[in-house]
């Protein structure tokens, strides 16, 4: 019913959100983990019920824009009104063998920043943000 109503306001995402193949960018193209957000490509999922059950469709989030400064390369970067930033949450896990159960050893939240236009120059140089604070804990959590 919602993508019957506006074809242009959901969104997506692989709920595995594979990243094999991601550079420093963490480009997903190659893993078959970017956002699926354009019309036609909505409705072929929606119509493919094995491929459908790994993806959660939402409301595109539209972020508020804002002003930022971005060091890169040495290079500050003053974005005036063409920021925007999210809250990240993160953890790494790690085993020594196959059969070993993956241990969660560092897990954390940060702030990241990029340029609100995606296509930009900037922002294709940045990859998803930059990194604006961390704060990591050392975990002992097995899963």
């Amino acid at each position: 019913a919602l993508f019957e109503r506006d074809q242009h306001s959901l969104v997506a995402k692989n709920v595995l959100r594979p990243r094999t193949g991601s550079g420093k960018t963490q480009d997903r193209a190659a893993s078959g983990g970017l956002l699926i957000d354009t019309p036609s490509e909505l409705l072929t999922l929606l119509n493919e019920p094995e491929r459908c059950q790994w993806y959660v469709c939402y409301p595109r989030v539209r972020p508020a824009a804002h002003d930022a400064q971005i060091v890169h390369n040495g290079d500050v970067h003053s974005l005036d009104q063409q920021a925007v930033s999210e809250v990240a949450t993160f953890g790494a896990y790690f085993s020594t063998e196959s059969s070993a159960p993956r241990t969660d050893l560092v897990a954390g939240m940060g702030a990241r920043t990029r340029q609100a236009t995606p296509s930009s120059e900037l922002a294709r140089a940045l990859g998803y943000g930059a990194l604006s604070c961390v704060s990591a804990e050392r975990q002992g959590a097995h899963c």
